[in-house]
């Protein structure tokens, strides 16, 4: 019974020797053909040297300057800044009355094309179901 709990004993110290000892890394597994990684063992890094080169890595950035995929930079003159505000508001301004002067003139616009009466019902429709609807979330009657 002795020999067996030494025995026992001897297991569990190598047991715990091999876990205290370096951690074991996967070599290159060859997948793209031979790659010589030019690293050396764990063992013979020291902590600075296993750091990336900061020059590679600042040869590999694209200058500030020059944007991202010929990225433009914002509208520098005032006049440019203004002429795309209103393009900003005039594009959707502009769809506004378009879409409004269609549903105020659907009934003799109809009457004067007799094929768009179809298509003017629905689109008469659905404004004045977006109107109910508008109006039922404000709590104001139709």
């Amino acid at each position: 019974m002795a020999d067996v709990l030494r025995q026992e004993a001897d297991f569990e110290a190598s047991q715990r020797a091999r876990e205290q000892s370096n951690l074991e890394t996967q070599e290159e597994l060859g997948l793209f053909g031979p790659v010589d990684s030019g690293l050396a063992p764990a063992s013979a890094r020291s902590g600075a040297s296993s750091l990336p080169d900061i020059d590679d890595i600042s040869s590999t950035l694209e200058p500030i300057e020059t944007g991202r995929a010929g990225q433009t930079e914002l509208p520098q003159t005032d006049a440019a800044r203004k002429r795309s505000f209103l393009a900003g508001m005039g594009v959707p301004l502009i769809l506004l009355v378009v879409l409004t002067g269609l549903y105020l003139g659907a009934p003799a616009l109809a009457s004067a094309v007799p094929a768009l009466e179809g298509a003017l019902g629905a689109y008469v429709g659905l404004v004045d179901k977006a109107r109910l609807a508008v109006a039922g979330l404000l709590g104001v009657g139709p």
